[in-house]
């Protein structure tokens, strides 16, 4: 789903698939100047921080008072560092817009660059001292043992100072009374016009012999620098002396200093945009981790003094990523996506990205799982393909797959005749499948002397492929005087390779069918010369009578025979010219 960031953020990830940024960055507004309202010295304020996001600040105000008494206060500046976003360079819908913050003036503090509704007082410079003051003091009236006998003293106010007047030189609003008495407060910072408001707080309490006083007082003779406060008392009738003096009493004296205003702060700027995918490929800000950082509101570094100037306000920041919607689906812990028949595999899909819906298929969901993020065994028996599809109106459209290879072990038929006659070839019929590697006619060779053999010049290499169904003549078999008797044809087929633990492997399978080979041992026609003076058929016959050479003639056997006799005698085989002793019967 969509990510909206509003706080800082030292390690923000930008991923690879980011599909679009909107974003709105208000740098911090600069403190207001402070006036001191005594000796009306300026203490510059804090700069407003920056809001800073890729490599873009929108920076914050300046502080009142920055290098010289109503000086600074300038508003931020708005900058998008290396980036080209100039609207000439942005590609498609993306846009960006740079606005500067409006410097502070004499006392009001400047406004940020921000232009939604909900932030117009976000990032605002803080406003510097005004010039109203007020002053709220007690007066007590001092009296002393020597001269001078008494004196004014004013209480928790360096701003006024206290004159005892003669009330008969004076102009007092209850008239010229011996014992009405007069005080003038002077001001010793004097305000811009004679309009100021002073009123009396609290009322002479006693009289400096310490009875209770029973006048009033009045206020008069206000100027720019000082005004006159009367206490009016009249003599009793029949009454000894009135006491000269009153005890105490309260003032609160409000009017305008110009000379505090202090220079406001300046307010931040403000970067605002969308930034659309081909924009954020083509400056490589994709598959990157950056860092949000708003703007800290600048401090007025006055004392706790009124008048008090006033701090900045915090800066902003709004970044909502949009993502498109990717699709995975793999073979977990398979590396080469291969199972033999009969086993079990895992696949595993995710799906992220800003989609709606998600489907992995054949089969996938219905052995469980979930549709955006899960894993399922599967068993296929032939090589599959799996699905995972994602859609969403945000994300957009995604589609990924995986084949799962299966690999199925050969399988071999062979059919041979029964038996054959000596020296005759062989026809092999044949059938296989799953052949990937090779098929061998392997055939192995029995003798009358009880030898076999076995050699890879008598095999024959057949065609491979997934459906091999053919007939072969075998025409190798080394005929001699000794056989074979049989010969058992192997087929060996050799299929798929697999690796496992690093070692490369083949599925296999054989099939053997064995032939008997007929050899003709007995002779059709054995021609002995006739023995004369004999009868046919009479027993024993001696052929010759007496010691000869007699020529004999055996017919139609396939390997040498054995020739035994009931006396000594020697052949010649094949006219070989070397005779030989016969076994004797």
């Amino acid at each position: 789903m969509p990510n909206t960031y509003t706080s800082d953020v030292s390690i923000l990830p930008v991923p690879e698939n980011v599909k679009r940024i909107v974003f709105t960055l208000i740098g911090a507004g600069g403190g207001g100047e402070h006036i001191a309202r005594l000796n009306e010295q300026s203490s510059p304020a804090n700069n407003g921080g920056d809001t800073t996001f890729l490599g873009m600040t929108a920076g914050g105000g300046q502080g009142g008072g920055i290098g010289a008494k109503y000086g600074g206060g300038n508003g931020g500046i708005a900058s998008t560092g290396n980036y080209d976003f100039r609207p000439e360079a942005l590609i498609g819908s993306s846009t960006v817009t740079l606005a500067n913050g409006t410097g502070g003036g004499r006392n009001d503090g400047g406004e940020s660059a921000a232009t939604s509704f909900n932030d117009r007082f976000i990032g605002d410079g803080g406003d510097g001292t005004g010039k109203q003051v007020t002053y709220n003091f007690f007066v007590n009236h001092v009296f002393r043992n020597s001269p001078p006998w008494s004196q004014g003293q004013v209480e928790y106010s360096p701003d006024i100072s206290i004159d005892i007047m003669n009330p008969s030189t004076q102009n007092a609003p209850c008239g010229t009374y011996s014992w009405s008495r007069y005080y003038k407060v002077n001001f010793n910072y004097t305000f811009d016009n004679n309009r100021y408001s002073a009123y009396v707080t609290s009322s002479a309490s006693s009289t400096a012999a310490g009875g209770t006083f029973r006048g009033y007082g009045q206020i008069g003779s206000k100027t720019t620098a000082s005004l006159g406060v009367w206490w009016c008392k009249r003599k009793n009738q029949g009454s000894g002396t009135v006491n000269s003096y009153v005890r105490s009493f309260g003032l609160s004296i409000t009017g305008d200093r110009s000379a505090l205003l202090g220079r406001g702060g300046g307010g931040g700027a403000e970067i605002t945009g969308v930034l659309d995918r081909p924009d954020l490929v083509e400056r490589g800000l994709l598959d990157i981790t950056t860092s949000l950082f708003i703007g800290v509101a600048g401090d007025q570094n006055g004392p706790p003094i009124a008048p008090f100037a006033q701090n900045g306000t915090v800066g902003r920041a709004s970044v909502y990523m949009e993502y498109e919607t990717r699709t995975y689906i793999n073979v977990k812990n398979n590396e080469n996506n291969t199972i033999i028949e009969g086993q079990t595999a895992i696949i595993e899909w995710e799906v992220t990205g800003d989609a709606d819906w998600a489907l992995a298929e054949p089969g996938l969901l219905s052995q469980g799982g979930s549709n955006f993020v899960s894993e399922v065994a599967v068993t296929p028996t032939t090589t599959t393909t799996y699905f995972l599809r994602a859609d969403g109106v945000i994300g957009g459209f995604s589609e990924s797959e995986v084949t799962l290879i299966v690999l199925r072990s050969p399988t071999v038929r062979i059919i041979v005749p029964a038996d054959i006659n000596y020296g005759d070839d062989v026809s092999v019929s044949y059938e296989a499948t799953n052949v990937e590697t090779s098929l061998t006619l392997r055939p192995k060779f029995y003798f009358v002397d009880g030898t076999t053999l076995e050699s890879s010049e008598y095999n024959v290499e057949l065609e491979t492929g997934d459906l091999v169904d053919s007939t072969a003549v075998y025409n190798l078999t080394p005929w001699g005087d000794k056989g074979p008797y049989k010969i058992e044809f192997n087929l060996d087929a050799v299929g798929y390779s697999y690796e496992e633990s690093g070692t490369t492997n083949y599925l296999t399978q054989s099939a053997m069918e064995g032939v008997d080979v007929y050899i003709d041992q007995d002779p059709d026609v054995i021609i002995i010369p006739e023995t004369d003076d004999a009868i046919k058929g009479e027993n024993p016959v001696y052929s010759p009578k007496e010691q000869s050479t007699i020529t004999l003639q055996i017919n139609d056997i396939d390997i040498p025979v054995a020739i035994k006799a009931d006396a000594p005698i020697q052949v010649e085989i094949n006219d070989s010219g070397v005779y030989v002793d016969v076994e004797q019967l």
